[in-house]
């Protein structure tokens, strides 16, 4: 049986319900069990506070400072000027949404940081989120499969999703973030092959899905993201993952079996404080 250790990296939003992280964190180690867990979070009195009752070996790290708009570097370096992601568009008037998106490769950073302390004994490594809604019958063994040959990154591709519901603005975000929850339960999932051809689409040649991630010791360069990073050269989110994960071997993404939990959270509770932190 192969050897893998699951690395659970990042924050558990204040805006998600406190008493979902547990659960969550327990349907995570059950998925995976027989797995060895490795767990990191940022070291300030907010998630000191939200970890408090989470009985694991967390490494806590200083949380990193805001130097660039990471968004900015990903949209310049892959979309020129075609149109990109709406994300790319936020407007440094909004201070919400202005520091969200200079956050957007601390998960890289906080990651580097877990893998230091990880031990390179393992045959596959699996990155996820404390706020990883996962299928809870994830066919382990096929996606290991997969990943022999590729860097395989998972998620479930919220925008492709139709409400129905259309009375006003919570209904169709809760319409929608049912649909998405109904579809990870359900196990569907498709594997995304991408056109290096088309260039419409190349950019996304560059985008690994990020939800839950299987890579081998190689894929990753130690150091790379703070590196890439004081050189302001690191893309946000899922661009940035692919520049970490991806230099070594091809990838391929997988549409289905892993989503957030603020994308399958349809309550009026849950809406509200996103709205308010310009979530939506």
């Amino acid at each position: 049986m192969a050897k893998i250790a699951v690395l659970i990296t990042g924050i558990f939003p204040a805006y998600l319900k406190r008493e979902d992280l547990q659960i969550n964190l327990d349907r995570i180690e059950q998925i995976f069990d027989g797995c060895d867990f490795y767990y990191q979070t940022w070291d300030t009195p907010l998630y000191r506070h939200i970890f408090k009752s989470v009985k694991r070996n967390i490494l806590w790290v200083p949380e990193p400072t805001t130097n660039y708009n990471p968004y900015d570097h990903a949209k310049e370096k892959y979309f020129g000027d075609r149109p990109g992601i709406r994300r790319f568009s936020m407007k440094p008037k909004d201070e919400k949404r202005k520091e969200l998106v200079m956050k957007a490769c601390f998960q890289h950073l906080g990651f580097s940081a877990l893998w230091n302390e990880v031990p390179k004994k393992y045959d596959m490594y699996v990155r996820t989120r404390w706020d990883a809604f996962i299928h809870k019958d994830f066919p382990l063994d096929e996606i290991l499969r997969l990943a022999q040959d590729r860097v395989v990154g998972i998620a479930t591709v919220p925008n492709k999703f139709r409400s129905t519901s259309l009375n006003n603005r919570y209904e169709t975000v809760a319409d929608r973030r049912r649909q998405i929850k109904a579809f990870v339960d359900r196990g569907f999932y498709c594997i995304v092959e991408h056109d290096t051809q088309n260039k419409n689409h190349a950019a996304y040649d560059n985008f690994l899905a990020d939800f839950v991630i299987l890579f081998k010791e190689s894929d990753y360069v130690t150091g790379s993201a703070e590196r890439l990073y004081a050189t302001q050269e690191l893309s946000g989110a899922e661009f940035g993952w692919h520049e970490l994960l991806c230099s070594q071997r091809s990838h391929v993404n997988i549409d289905g079996l892993a989503a957030i939990l603020r994308n399958t959270d349809a309550s009026r509770k849950t809406f509200e404080k996103l709205k308010e932190a310009k979530l939506l």
